[in-house]
């Protein structure tokens, strides 16, 4: 697995929601990068928990570290991620939007020629 993967399922996985812990262990084992990513998670937990019991203010590191852990990818470039791992449903997203913009222009199109008809007459 790739780091970008890994990390868009480590809040997932620091919550024991349902994930793929044999492909997200194995990858930790060996990314110390991942590794650290996924501590700060715990420790962001650990914190929030924490602040939930205290009924306290929240830490004012609180806002920055959790901005700080936010993925800086941009949402084009997950566009582009998904477009080059499914290249197939991509395309059949885009044909299934021109057929249905056809049919839209088409059904369009019969409705005003009825309408003509109708006036017409």
């Amino acid at each position: 697995m790739r780091c970008e993967d890994v990390r868009e399922q480590l809040p997932a996985f620091v919550d024991a929601e349902l994930h793929r812990p044999g492909e997200v262990d194995e990858h930790l084992a060996g990314c110390t990068e991942c590794r650290a990513v996924l501590s700060s998670y715990r420790s962001m937990l650990g914190d929030l928990v924490t602040l939930a019991e205290s009924g306290a203010a929240p830490p004012v590191t609180l806002a920055a570290r959790v901005m700080e852990s936010l993925p800086e990818s941009s949402i084009r470039a997950r566009i582009r991620g998904s477009v080059r791992e499914h290249p197939v449903a991509f395309a059949a997203g885009i044909g299934g939007a021109a057929l249905a913009a056809a049919a839209v222009a088409f059904a369009v199109r019969r409705a005003r020629s009825a309408d003509i008809a109708a006036a017409s007459a």
